[in-house]
């Protein structure tokens, strides 16, 4: 794979994060969630206007993109806290990347680049055992376990601050 350049993210990646965040969704949770969930989160025109907010300037939200040849092949989001209980004031939001870049240091990059030092929490599916155990060595503990109801199937979430 071509080296990536990483890079705050503009309003111009719009349709590529967009590309991205639906194809990395179906990687990852295919067979960890009912289909009809990854269906129902793979509209993109739902997905571009939430990008497009996220990207707006003045957004709280620090975002940046992994590129290859000028293409979106990963992203990462982080801000401000969105629980009433968050252990701390910084949130990762989002990390995902393209399968064809996992274990080429993309999605470590995007993490160092979207939170550097700063102390975050973040929320992850406990059977994503490739993202858990990428959250663990980037110093993430299991701090509350959630079960959920989503899209008619059982959702486990653990939120894990550093």
């Amino acid at each position: 794979m071509t080296q990536w350049l990483i890079r705050p993210a503009t309003l111009d990646d719009v349709d590529g994060i967009v590309t991205v965040h639906i194809d990395a969704w179906r990687e990852t949770y295919a067979g960890l969630l009912p289909d009809e969930v990854i269906t129902a989160r793979s509209d993109r025109a739902e997905r571009a206007a939430m990008w497009a907010k996220v990207l707006q300037p003045g957004s709280e939200a620090t975002v940046f993109v992994g590129e290859v040849d000028g293409r979106v092949v990963g992203f990462a989001c982080a801000g401000p806290a969105r629980d009433a209980d968050a252990p701390v004031e910084y949130e990762f939001w989002m990390l995902y990347t393209l399968q064809s870049t996992h274990g080429s240091g993309l999605g470590q990059a995007l993490t160092d680049a979207v939170l550097g030092d700063r102390e975050a929490y973040l929320w992850c599916l406990i059977e994503n055992r490739r993202g858990m155990g990428f959250h663990r060595r980037n110093g993430f503990v299991v701090d509350l376990p959630l079960g959920l109801q989503h899209g008619g199937g059982d959702v486990r979430l653990v939120r894990t601050p550093r």
